[in-house]
């Protein structure tokens, strides 16, 4: 699962998830709490949180057909009627 996961992922996927678990390590060894004004997990939350509000934003065609048909359900079952 890994080795396809790091196949077929995007290389700037990959970086961000690299820098992220660098920033963690760092952050957790407290290694740069003296160099840098800010705390490194910042970098981690940023790079994991933009991908997911740009997701949420601008959500890919098939994410938009989920939630069409997960809002149809929510409406049957409101109405009380079964989904099929």
């Amino acid at each position: 699962m890994f080795k396809d996961w790091l196949e077929n992922e995007p290389k700037v996927t990959l970086v961000c998830a690299v820098t992220s678990a660098i920033a963690l390590v760092l952050s957790i060894t407290g290694a740069l709490k003296n160099i840098l004004p800010f705390d490194i997990t910042w970098v981690a939350i940023l790079l994991c949180g933009i991908p997911i509000l740009v997701g949420a934003r601008h959500p890919e065609p098939r994410h938009r057909r989920a939630v069409a048909q997960l809002r149809i359900c929510i409406r049957r079952r409101e109405r009380g009627t079964s989904s099929g």
